[in-house]
């Protein structure tokens, strides 16, 4: 009777334990991450082949000399690199840049180059349609994901009147040097009625989240009538008018005066979390969304959590880049906390270990620098 006491008890406790463990999980991986930045007063690409030899210094301090320096005519022809415009493919060890004006530059075997580049095999560039005729009015190119599972890369456009759509470009590794790529596959507002795009990020298995500064009323299935900010997550290649989506003044994606400008997001595909990143007066500058949370339960709820940083003191922050199956993120600061106009900095932001909710340490790359888009590498 004592053993079937004990044994009944040890089940409960190892069950506890299990739930326990769903709740708040182990802390994710933060061995070696390769660390991509781009310079956009130099047009160059900045590479450090594990960001632990900037984050095991202390905070404030110098970074030091990047492993490699990437460089090409056609990286140094780019346009303004849209925010959040660099993205990573690792599993074709490829790296995107995106400039506001939609043209692309695509380095290939990422990992390994250095110097100067002339071969069109290491570097090569595109446009997104045709810049005269396949625009939105008054166009501006902006954040830019990577679906590491299809390879597709997605560009947020945003035009006059906050129109906006996403542009999808499957197989962007085969388009020819100087090649374009064809215009007519796009998310936009036909569905939803959202208005003012301001981020995205790849969700894995085709799917992808995006945030929108404001839109048509959205009902829940009571008839409460939701409106503000809004996150939603795509099935395949569209989103829905109100499912999967999150939206309410209990989300926190805004402080229910001001609608934010400007947004960033990051994906963390070990926890199946989005990191959201929006100027907002009071609070937190970073909020953490699960990905659960856009099929399960009221659209208008609180997000999973928020990582420590105050929002006074992340004022200036404006993108955000995770290393997905690793637990490291990275962000940037701007010259303007209030538009998106505005300058990059030398500043750079580094969360070690985000899914166990650290706070950010800054380190300062040489003066002069100015990033405007960052990319881990987490698959090594």
């Amino acid at each position: 009777m004592t053993r079937s006491r004990t044994t009944s008890a040890l089940l409960a406790i190892l069950a506890l334990l299990g739930t326990l463990a769903c709740v708040d999980p182990k802390p994710g991986d933060t061995g070696t991450t390769p660390l991509y930045v781009y310079d956009n007063a130099g047009h160059q690409i900045l590479a450090w082949d594990d960001i632990n030899t900037i984050a095991n210094l202390a905070a404030d301090s110098a970074v030091p000399s990047a492993a490699r320096v990437i460089k090409a005519d056609v990286i140094t022809n780019l346009g303004t690199l849209a925010w959040g415009g660099m993205v990573l493919n690792p599993s074709a060890n490829t790296l995107y840049l995106v400039d506001e004006n939609g043209n692309v530059v695509r380095v290939n075997n990422a990992s390994t180059q250095n110097g100067t580049l002339t071969s069109t095999l290491d570097v090569a560039t595109f446009t997104l349609g045709n810049s005269s005729s396949d625009r939105l009015a008054s166009s501006v190119f902006s954040q830019a994901a990577m679906d590491t599972s299809t390879g597709s890369l997605y560009v947020l456009e945003t035009g006059s009147s906050n129109a906006w759509r996403i542009w999808t470009v499957a197989n962007p590794g085969s388009i020819l040097p100087g090649g374009v790529a064809p215009p007519g596959s796009y998310m936009d507002s036909t569905i939803t009625q959202d208005t003012g795009g301001a981020a995205i990020a790849a969700a894995g298995s085709g799917n992808l989240v995006g945030f929108f500064r404001s839109g048509s009323v959205v009902p829940d299935t009571l008839g409460v009538q939701n409106t503000g900010p809004r996150l939603r997550l795509s099935s395949g290649s569209a989103f829905q008018f109100n499912t999967q989506v999150l939206v309410g003044g209990n989300t926190l994606l805004w402080d229910g005066s001001t609608t934010p400008a400007y947004a960033s997001l990051a994906y963390d595909a070990t926890f199946n979390r989005l990191y959201v990143a929006r100027p907002i007066a009071s609070g937190n500058a970073v909020l953490a969304v699960n990905q659960g949370q856009f099929t399960v339960g009221n659209m208008n709820q609180a997000p999973y959590g928020a990582l420590p940083d105050t929002a006074s003191a992340l004022a200036a922050l404006r993108v955000i880049a995770h290393a997905r199956i690793k637990d490291w993120m990275v962000g940037a600061d701007f010259t303007s906390s209030t538009t998106t106009s505005g300058t990059g900095t030398n500043v750079l932001r580094v969360w070690k270990g985000p899914s166990s909710k650290a706070a950010s340490v800054s380190y300062r790359l040489p003066s002069g620098m100015e990033i405007r888009g960052m990319a881990l590498d987490g698959s090594k």
